[in-house]
This record gives structure tokens, C-alpha cells and sequence, in this order.
């Protein structure tokens, strides 16, 4: 016996996993169950790591080895984890799911909170919330019936091809209305399983560009294509490439138009673009559309985002403009789009004064003559969200100019850049030029929110009028004024930070927080007369909080880390303070001599520093465990309690987080978790029931639209931060929420100005429940973050 341990835990020291489980399971045949007990953590820790040390090789002997560990150990929560993460580690979601269900239903305690973070883990990874407003869309499902019933009467015999079936909702409706088979194709394989559950047949589980004619049972080309591969920019899950594939190979021989106008929105501005130090950083969605190659690789082209979900609502500048339009029949235009490219300008006519921040796009497509037509315009409802180009520098706009779009379609990427403005021989318009814009507050053009004139951090940090300097175009007997938006931005200079959190790095009230607590902190520690250096670690990830707190405290001695170091570096000085990526973090470890992309020499970071280090010798530890969608960030906390165990004196800011809980009602968000069958067109997808989420984040909460007046609200947890797990506190606030929502508890209310929100979905009815996390120092009653 005691040999088979020492080689068990051998083999798993030399990181040989499935011996080593093979080991542990000799030892446990010469044991009884109470005996067993004592070696299953051990035991466990080996079983999680199989899937991960493996990847890409047979897992047959792993999964054998896990249906033993059942039979040693029978209803075992923490087996039934173990083996839930090893199929979702290896993309076998639903038997995933089968196994977390399980350690749901018969565990407690820890266990059962594993059981239950595994579970909704593994469900939003089947079916996330984008998939369940798609959906339950009860328009988009009734256009796809309408279209396919009047394919059908116009040509009954056809042979059909369902592209991207998913859960094979389409499919189903198709084959109510074809005589020949309807085929349907889908290349995530867990869809797949689910879509063969609910069509009782195989689909076929390749991506349509590997779809040989064998593949549907014939010599026969394909007459009908179904497929909703569309994102909110059109072109964004490859439907041009895909379509162009079909046409050239089994396809025997609908236009899309997208649309778009130039907007005003402080909030979009700030959820992008911080400038500090006299930079402008930006997330990769601005740059796209600007990046001097044309193309794009592993950038996203847009932001998506539904229009009425903006903070503090939008204004529209331009006129609706058409910038693209293909016919998904026409071989040659997709020829175009796949193979070469196509670029165009657009003029969008200015209809009001305003500064604009985003230029918004949106598409409307015919599915078939007479049906009715898919619209995702921001006056719709539809899942469809849509694809905001937020600019790299804020402008004034006035009525009467002209907008030049410079438009670029190719294979899945649609990118949109604002060229020029040409300014028309008015005078009055032509004195305007140069001076800031005055808010309109027309009620039709201002949408959705009462704050759409607040100046954003990025405004007040860089005056945005046109430049002085302009190039005059004669034109006949009118003379406009051409200014070119690229000289005016300087797109080519700004800094892209796509690790840093850009509504937190400009949300002033959060830095102030900070600011008033390291202050307070600091007199407190002057109280005490220590004659020493003090010591700040900055783990928050955020370059304009660390700028802020190196400048405002330069007597302090800081050590700050940031995943996008090597584009920060030469804003700090290596002298005085430590800077640089995090060292827990692999792909963050930048080598000696390295220059960045900047040109600036980078700190040396080999051997790599540790926080450990740094928070020995610390008096205070700077973190942000909060992201913008109001995540507690599982990495953040868990860097807080490694600095604790090394350092149990320091300060920590903020010292505890409080997670304010009220009732709402929103039956939209529970659309986009849970079934909606009056929208299915009467095809049965129970199979799908049981994936229905069970939180939703990244909400905009309003007092106007989602308070209820007669809700209390209530504080669900109040915990020390170095106490606090982060990937069971969802769990943790759902089981206390049962117990708290029947007594009304007093509590101020969410703040609706803050940037922070989440919020967790009940499992009956319309009702949710909205948090707040608030980020709190102990020191002083003064320094409170809500």
C-alpha cells in the first residue's frame, strides 16, 4: 500500500498524471471507502490536471480512468467536479454539464458550490447570452418562417442546405415546408449534440467550406441555402466567404445594405480612449478601421453594442447613410469581397451641431422577395446589436458639413474610418469652425438617457475643435474647405492598451477614491513618526490610476504592474519606481535589451521580480478587484490573498467590498438567459431548457427604467477582500438571496451614476436581482467608492 502511494505521488511530481491516477486507484482497491477518504483531495487535484497536461491527444484512457473513480467513489461531489472540468477543459460541454448537474444535486457546503460555479460556467460556455437573445427574437424566427414557407411554395423540390444550424430551429422549420431532405451543417460539435437531440437526426459536423457533395447524399447541387451567420456589422462571422464557397461548389445558380450615421456619446468615448501623461490610449476597436494595412488579423473591426443600452443615451449628427450593400446571389460580388476587397467613400451630411464621438452602423437584409425584412436599426428590439467604430480623438461638428466615410469590405471584416470634413462656403458655418458645439436637446434626436451632454474625462483632457490648419478645394464658383480627420487624430500616435480597463482608467470619482485613501493612509502612518521610506504595490492594472498615484505622491517609493507594461514603461521613470509586467503572468515577461513598439527600452525583467517580493517590504497594496462589467476578478483576488499570507500588516485599498442587492423586473434580460417558446414558431426545444443561465452582466441600471419604487434593497455581502473567494460569489449571493428577499432591509440604493454594475438573474419569472459592488477603506468613513 504504501508503495502505490509513493508512486502515485511521484508520478504526479513528474506531472505523469494518468499514472499517477492509475496509482491512486491500486492503493484504493485495499481500501475501504472512510479509508479512501483520507488521499481524494490529493487524488482529485490529479484528476483535474489530466485534461489540461493531454490537450489534443486521445483522451480514451482518461475517461476510462474517470468512470472507475465513480466506482470508487460513488456520488462524490468533488469527483463529479473533477470530472466536469475535465470534459470541459477537452470541449465536451455536455457531458460536462451532466456531471456538474449531478454534483449539484447532491452535494453541499464547498462542494456544492463548486458544482454550481462549474455548472454556470459550462452553460454560458454552450449557450451564452448573445445566443439566447438570438434565439428567443420572435421577429428574426418569424422573417426565417416567412421566407422559408415562400421558398418552399415557389419551389417545392428543392434540395436544402442549412448553414450554421445551431440548435437547428431553422432547420426544423424548413423541413415542414420542403418535400426533399433538408440537410444542415454546424462546426461547433456541442451544438451539434444539442441540434441532433432536437431534430432526432445527424447533422452533418463540418464547416460548410469542407461540405462535399457526398456529404448530402447526392450527385445533386444544392438549390436553397438557409443560414444566419450575420454579426451586428454584417460580414463579422465570414457569411461573404462562406456563401462564395457554397456558390463556387454546390451551390446551383437576397441583398444586405448597411447603413450608418456619426454620433455624439461621451459614454462610448470613455469606454475606449483615455489620454494621460499627454498621450492618447485606446482599445483595439478604435485603431481598426485606421490601421495603415487595411486589414486586420486578431483585431476586433467594431464594438458591438445595442444603441438603447449606451450610458446617458446618444445623439445623432448625421443623416442615415448607406456605406455598403452586397447580393449574397451574386458570385461576383462576393468574388470582390473574399478575394480583393472592396473600398468606397460614403458623404454623410451633417444635420446638427454636436460633437461626434463613434460613427454607428447597422444593416438591413432581404431574406426572400415578399418576406419581411431583417432590420437591426437602433429603433429595433431585435437580438442584433450595433457595430460602433468609436472614434480616436472626439470633433465638433457643425450643420452643413460633410462627412467623407472611407469604407473597406473584405472577407469578414467591414471597417469604417472617418476621412474628411468638408466645410461648405457658408459664412456662418464657416465661422463656427474652430469653436466648441452647444448641445441640442431636441427630444427626437436625443435617445435613450437624461446625460448625454456630461463632458467625459477624454474631453476635458484635449480640446476637440477643428485644427486651424486646412486645405481649400475650389470647386467652380464655391470654395469648401477640406480638413483631413487622420492629420487632425493622429491615429498613427496613439498607444493601444488591449489588457487595461478603459471606463475605470476615466472614471474620475474611482481615482479620487484612491488618491483620498493612499493620503489618508500616509498621514495616519506620519501619526506614528516613522522616519522610513514608504512602500505602495500597485497591482490594480490600470496605467492612468498608477500614473496618477507616481505623480501625486512622489515622496512614496512604488512598484507597479500592468499586462500592458511595455507600452507604459517610458511614462515612468526606472530610477525612482519599479514598473513592469506582472510576473505571475507568462506571456506578460518581457526580456532584457527589448525595445517596445514605441521605441522605448523596456525594464529588465529576467530573473523575473515577484509581488512576493515587493510585498514583504510593502506598507500599502493597490488593487482594483473590480472590472468595468462588474466582475470580481478571480486573478485580482487571488493576487490579494498571495500578498496577505506574505504580508499581514500592510494596508490594503480598498480593505472590503460590499455587494448591495435590490429586486427588479426586466423581462428583456431574461430573454437573453432563458427559453422563450412563443418565439420558437412552434418547434419544440425542451432539449435546450436545463443550459438557461443563470446571471447576466455588463447592464446599464437606471431608476427610470428598471427600479422598482416598492423594492427594498438589501447588503448581501460584506467581506474582508482577503477573505474573499472569487469564483464562488456569484453562488454565494444566489443561496443568500432566498433567505433575505421576504424581509425588507433598509439600504441606500444603487447609485445610478457609477460605473460598476452587474446583475444576477433569478431562476422564476421576470424578476432579477440588480448589485452594486461598493469599494470601501476601513481607515476612514470618508473614503467609500459606490
Amino acid at each position: 500500500m504504501r508503495l502505490a502511494l509513493w508512486e502515485a505521488r511521484h508520478a504526479a511530481a513528474l506531472k505523469n498524471y494518468d499514472d499517477a491516477a492509475r496509482f491512486y486507484m491500486t492503493l484504493f482497491n485495499d481500501l475501504e471507502l472512510e479509508e479512501r477518504r483520507k488521499y481524494l483531495d490529493e487524488f482529485v487535484a490529479v484528476l483535474e490536471e489530466m485534461g489540461s497536461a493531454n490537450g489534443g491527444s486521445d483522451y480514451s484512457k482518461q475517461i476510462m480512468l474517470l468512470l472507475q473513480s465513480r466506482v470508487l467513489f460513488p456520488h462524490e461531489a468533488t469527483v463529479l467536479n473533477a470530472s466536469a472540468k475535465f470534459f470541459f477543459v477537452v470541449g465536451r460541454l455536455l457531458e460536462a454539464f451532466d456531471f456538474a448537474q449531478e454534483a449539484v444535486s447532491g452535494s453541499e457546503g464547498l462542494s456544492h458550490i463548486y458544482a454550481l460555479v462549474n455548472l454556470e460556467n459550462i452553460k454560458s460556455n454552450i449557450m451564452d447570452q448573445w445566443h439566447w437573445a438570438m434565439l428567443n427574437d420572435m421577429n428574426r424566427n418569424a422573417a426565417y418562417a416567412s421566407a422559408i414557407e415562400l421558398v418552399a411554395n415557389w419551389r417545392p423540390e428543392s434540395r436544402v442546405l442549412d448553414m450554421g444550424t445551431g440548435t437547428g430551429l431553422l432547420t426544423s422549420i424548413a423541413r415542414r415546408h420542403f418535400k426533399r431532405d433538408v440537410y444542415c451543417c454546424e462546426v461547433d460539435l456541442n451544438m451539434c449534440d444539442i441540434a441532433e437531440k432536437i431534430l432526432n437526426e445527424a447533422v452533418i459536423r463540418k464547416h460548410s467550406s469542407e461540405i462535399t457533395l457526398e456529404d448530402i447524399g447526392s450527385e445533386k447541387v444544392i438549390d436553397v441555402i438557409i443560414t444566419e451567420t450575420m454579426d451586428c456589422g454584417l460580414l463579422g462571422e465570414g457569411i461573404a466567404c462562406s456563401l462564395y464557397d457554397i456558390h463556387t461548389r454546390i451551390l446551383s445558380s437576397s441583398p444586405a445594405t448597411v447603413y450608418a450615421c456619426i454620433i455624439e456619446s461621451t459614454a462610448i468615448m470613455d469606454e475606449h480612449v483615455s489620454v494621460f501623461c499627454g498621450c492618447r490610449f485606446a482599445s483595439d476597436s478604435v485603431t481598426a478601421s485606421y490601421n495603415a494595412y487595411g486589414t486586420l488579423d486578431e483585431l476586433e473591426p467594431y464594438w458591438c453594442c445595442s444603441a438603447a443600452e449606451i450610458r446617458g443615451g446618444y445623439k445623432i449628427l448625421s443623416k442615415a447613410i448607406e456605406i455598403f450593400a452586397v447580393n449574397f446571389d451574386s458570385r461576383a460580388e462576393l468574388y470582390k469581397i473574399v478575394n480583393t476587397g472592396i473600398t468606397e467613400l460614403r458623404m454623410a451630411p451633417i444635420i446638427r451641431d454636436g460633437t461626434a464621438h463613434c460613427i454607428m452602423a447597422w444593416f438591413s437584409c432581404v431574406l426572400f422577395p415578399g418576406a419581411p425584412v431583417l432590420n437591426t436599426s437602433p429603433e429595433t428590439t431585435g437580438c442584433w446589436q450595433q457595430a460602433l467604430y468609436p472614434l480616436p480623438k472626439p470633433i465638433s461638428l457643425h450643420r452643413g458639413c460633410i462627412c467623407t466615410l472611407k469604407i473597406k469590405a473584405y472577407k469578414d471584416q467591414l471597417l469604417c474610418a472617418l476621412r474628411d470634413i468638408v466645410i461648405p462656403e457658408d459664412s456662418e458655418i464657416a465661422e463656427n469652425v474652430g469653436q466648441p458645439c452647444s448641445s441640442d436637446n431636441d427630444n427626437n434626436i436625443l435617445l435613450k438617457g437624461k446625460n448625454v451632454e456630461q463632458e467625459s474625462k477624454v474631453d476635458k483632457d484635449e480640446n476637440s475643435v477643428l485644427p486651424s490648419k486646412r486645405t481649400r478645394h475650389d470647386s467652380g464658383t464655391s470654395t469648401n474647405m477640406i480638413i483631413s480627420y487622420k492629420n487632425y487624430a493622429s491615429p498613427d500616435t496613439i498607444i493601444v492598451l488591449p489588457n487595461n480597463d478603459f471606463p475605470m482608467m476615466n472614471d474620475n470619482q474611482l481615482i479620487n477614491f484612491f488618491m483620498r485613501s493612499l493620503a489618508d493612509i500616509k498621514r495616519q502612518d506620519g501619526m506614528l513618526n516613522r522616519n522610513r521610506d514608504f512602500y505602495v504595490l500597485d497591482i490594480a492594472n490600470l496605467g492612468a490610476l498608477s500614473i496618477a498615484l507616481v505623480n501625486a505622491f512622489p515622496e512614496m517609493k512604488f512598484s507597479c504592474y500592468n499586462n500592458d507594461a511595455h507600452k507604459l514603461v517610458h511614462l515612468f521613470s526606472p530610477h525612482t519606481h519599479n514598473f513592469g509586467a506582472f510576473p505571475d503572468n507568462q506571456d506578460s515577461l518581457l526580456t532584457d535589451g527589448s525595445i517596445t513598439e514605441n521605441g522605448y527600452p523596456l525594464i529588465s525583467s529576467k530573473p523575473p521580480r515577484t509581488y512576493f517580493e515587493d510585498a514583504e517590504c510593502s506598507d500599502v497594496l493597490i488593487c482594483c478587484p473590480v472590472s468595468s462589467h462588474g466582475f470580481l476578478l478571480e486573478t485580482s483576488l487571488n493576487r490579494v490573498l498571495s500578498f496577505r499570507l506574505s504580508n499581514g500588516q500592510a494596508h490594503i485599498i480598498p480593505a472590503k467590498i460590499s455587494v448591495m442587492g435590490q429586486i427588479v423586473n426586466c423581462p428583456d434580460i431574461v430573454k437573453r438567459c432563458k427559453p422563450c417558446p412563443s418565439a420558437y414558431q412552434g418547434v419544440d426545444l425542451s432539449a435546450i431548457n436545463d443550459l438557461a443561465i443563470s446571471f447576466y452582466y455588463d447592464i446599464e441600471v437606471y431608476y427610470s427604467g428598471l427600479m422598482s419604487k416598492v423594492a427594498n434593497s438589501c447588503t448581501v455581502l460584506d467581506l474582508p477582500i482577503p477573505l474573499l473567494v472569487a469564483p464562488y460569489i456569484y453562488l454565494m449571493q444566489i443561496e443568500k438571496y432566498q433567505k433575505m428577499i421576504v424581509s425588507p432591509l433598509n439600504h441606500p440604493a444603487i447609485m445610478a451614476t457609477s460605473h460598476l454594475k452587474y446583475c444576477d438573474i433569478m431562476k422564476t419569472s421576470n424578476l432579477i436581482i440588480a448589485l452594486q459592488i461598493s469599494l470601501r477603506l476601513i481607515v476612514t468613513a470618508n473614503c467609500n467608492y459606490s
